[in-house]
């Protein structure tokens, strides 16, 4: 059953279509987020000295923004490809030159961590996931652009 139910929710939750229409507001947060923008019509306002900023969603959530970015991952040893614990974080890191960087990473639990209620909180394993044609990141503008692209404005209010 969970390959059609692994089918199902690609076509229900990762069509381009469907993804804009149900992760638009989310990725707009994103956007504002990495930019360090100010918040905008219906998006949260955060304190520009945030330095961590957690939003709390669903596998529907993070399947949206994988269509929505291109973003694409299968989690070894676990039949789902969003499951229970799994968490998809956009790391804004520094370089050396001061230049900004975008990475994106996926934390999961294996089943056997999640039935033995195993510490690991998120410790192991992960994966970094590629955007687009930058495999060790994108450029903090770059990846906005990329997600601007796929926001569909009529789903934002702006």
């Amino acid at each position: 059953v969970m390959p059609l139910h692994g089918l199902a929710s690609d076509i229900e939750r990762r069509t381009p279509l469907l993804a804009r229409r149900n992760g638009s507001l989310l990725a707009a947060q994103l956007r504002t987020l990495i930019a360090g923008a100010p918040a905008t019509k219906g998006e949260a306002p955060v304190p520009k000295t945030a330095r961590m900023v957690f939003l709390v969603g669903h596998d529907t959530n993070l399947a949206n923004l994988g269509g929505m970015l291109g973003l694409r991952w299968r989690l070894p040893g676990q039949p789902d490809a969003t499951a229970p614990d799994t968490a998809l974080a956009f790391e804004v890191w520094r370089q050396a030159d001061g230049a900004r960087i975008v990475r994106v990473r996926l934390f999961y639990q294996t089943l056997d961590e999640l039935r033995d209620a195993a510490i690991s909180a998120w410790g192991e394993p992960e994966t970094t996931l590629p955007t687009g044609a930058c495999a060790q990141g994108c450029g903090v503008a770059a990846f906005g652009r990329n997600i601007a692209r796929a926001i569909d404005r009529r789903c934002v209010g702006n």
